[in-house]
């Protein structure tokens, strides 16, 4: 549903799709399902999921097509709170482990600019961390973030730091191995891996 005017429109980007709306839609698309049609593919009786994985939660809906064309609902839809934030949250928690928590108040606070491009930064990163993945993930931390762990700890980020095989810090980056950032989410991925 278009959320500018309560349509579904190609145009728009800011859409909020809903169980129904997204039937629809559908139904009135050309589409194919195992080799059907899609009149055949919304027949009467056909079931069918809905998953909408947003920011916040991951939200499954399972319908149903009645003989009068109506929708029937199979499952509701339930939010699990384990959408893309979540994974921010680990992250963030993450970083908190390395530099401490007053560390990282103080570089929100003080550099916001700095801070956000931090987190855009890893918005990028964190849709290229695979499974089969060996090779290590390096982000670039804002020479702010340093200088804020130099105020607050009174030493500086890097002398501080003990790179070993699962981090080490080149430059302005950080390098960290694919196990250890994999298993920073892995609490993320198992509640997803529960619905």
């Amino acid at each position: 549903m278009c959320n500018n005017c309560d349509n579904m429109c190609d145009n728009c980007t800011n859409r909020k799709l809903h169980p129904s709306t997204v039937h629809t839609y559908l139904s009135t698309r050309t589409l194919s399902s195992g080799g059907r049609s899609t009149l055949d593919a919304f027949a009467p009786g056909t079931q069918y999921l809905i998953l909408d994985a947003g920011g916040g939660t991951v939200d499954i809906t399972v319908q149903e097509i009645k003989d009068d064309g109506d929708i029937k609902q199979i499952y509701m839809a339930n939010g699990g709170d384990w959408g893309g934030t979540k994974v921010d949250e680990a992250f963030d928690e993450f970083l908190t482990e390395i530099v401490g928590s007053d560390t990282v108040d103080k570089f929100r606070k003080d550099d916001k600019v700095d801070y956000l491009g931090l987190c855009r930064e890893f918005e990028v990163k964190k849709r290229s961390i695979r499974p089969d993945s060996t090779a290590k993930i390096t982000i670039r931390i804002p020479l702010s973030l340093s200088e804020r762990f130099q105020e607050v700890k009174g030493v500086s980020l890097k002398s501080s730091f003990k790179s070993n095989k699962s981090m080490s810090w080149v430059g302005d980056k950080l390098r960290v191995d694919p196990d250890t950032a994999k298993s920073s989410l892995k609490n993320h991925a198992n509640a997803l891996l529960t619905i």
